[in-house]
């Protein structure tokens, strides 16, 4: 079994993701605040995409600054906030995975929980963006997660074998909208160069904005 890591380690690694921070805070502005404003409350679920294309080139960094801007975010919260990771895909045979599989107060120990937790997240596999969906929404252990704040850098696809073709965008946002039915506001925070174009009219960041919009959340693209 691995070794947990110290405080020192941790204090060290929170230096280098600040500078992360920074280099995105230039791209997007304000990114913590965005964040912060728009949380419908304090149970906030993250919904993160650990797909194969998260670490493909030309960006092989993308999943890292994930890890990075949810490690800040947590830091940054107090004992009235309850949070939980939910990501997608866990394998080649299961699509989901969590840290805790409930809504968990934030403490001190909770917090490098989480950290571990994060650390220890790599790419692989599919983007099964509806199964994920499908396990928060009917999960009644999610039931008092007021935000979701989903991370990814793709389309929704299927496990099919090997392959992961394409989950048709349009029936998946109809699918999500209709579970959701107003209960939770879902931002949305798209990862990559595609959606750092504002006039983008790619799929994938079509997807996103949409998401978020039909969700009462807000899309951020970095």
């Amino acid at each position: 079994m691995e070794e947990v890591e110290t405080m020192a380690s941790m204090e060290a690694k929170m230096e280098k993701y600040k500078e992360t921070i920074k280099k995105l805070n230039d791209k997007v502005g304000k990114y913590e605040e965005r964040l912060g404003l728009q949380f419908k409350d304090k149970n906030v679920l993250f919904m993160v995409d650990v797909s194969g294309s998260m670490d493909e080139e030309p960006e092989p960094e993308k999943l890292d600054e994930i890890k990075a801007g949810i490690k800040m975010l947590v830091a940054n919260m107090d004992e009235s906030y309850k949070v939980d990771i939910v990501i997608f895909p866990k394998g080649p045979n299961k699509d989901y995975d969590y840290l805790y599989g409930k809504m968990k107060p934030v403490t001190t120990k909770t917090k490098y929980e989480l950290y571990n937790y994060i650390s220890s997240l790599y790419a692989r596999n599919c983007t099964p963006t509806r199964t994920a969906m499908d396990f928060v929404f009917n999960s009644a252990a999610y039931k008092e997660a007021g935000t979701i704040t989903f991370l990814s850098d793709g389309i929704p696809t299927k496990r099919d074998g090997t392959n992961c073709p394409e989950d048709p965008v349009d029936n998946v946002l109809g699918h999500i909208k209709s579970m959701n039915k107003g209960s939770k506001v879902i931002n949305t925070i798209g990862v990559g160069r595609d959606y750092r174009k504002a006039a983008s009219q790619e799929k994938k960041v079509v997807f996103m904005k949409k998401l978020a919009s039909q969700n009462d959340g807000f899309y951020i693209g970095f």
